[in-house]
């Protein structure tokens, strides 16, 4: 197993098109913003380092705070490729 070097979180309004952002794998938290006020978000992620992508993640639903941001905190985990 080797630790993720980066993630690719993927985001997506309800009846939206996801987006997806890439993150340093060193980082355990995660802050979306710009998003719309108030709005039901699915969110999931997969890790990458050097053997590639790994699967992504279940999705998570959260709703925005009223500035428009989601915060996420990703839990210690390694990627089995």
């Amino acid at each position: 197993m080797a630790p993720a070097v980066s993630w690719i979180v993927e985001y997506t309004p309800f009846g939206g098109s996801p987006t997806n952002v890439m993150v340093q794998g060193f980082l355990r938290m995660f802050t979306l913003t710009g998003l719309s006020r108030g709005t039901l978000y699915s969110v999931r992620l997969a890790g990458m380092n050097v053997a590639g992508l790994g699967p992504f993640s279940p999705y998570v639903q959260n709703t925005t705070t009223v500035d428009g941001r989601l915060i996420f905190v990703f839990a210690l985990c390694r990627i089995k490729m």
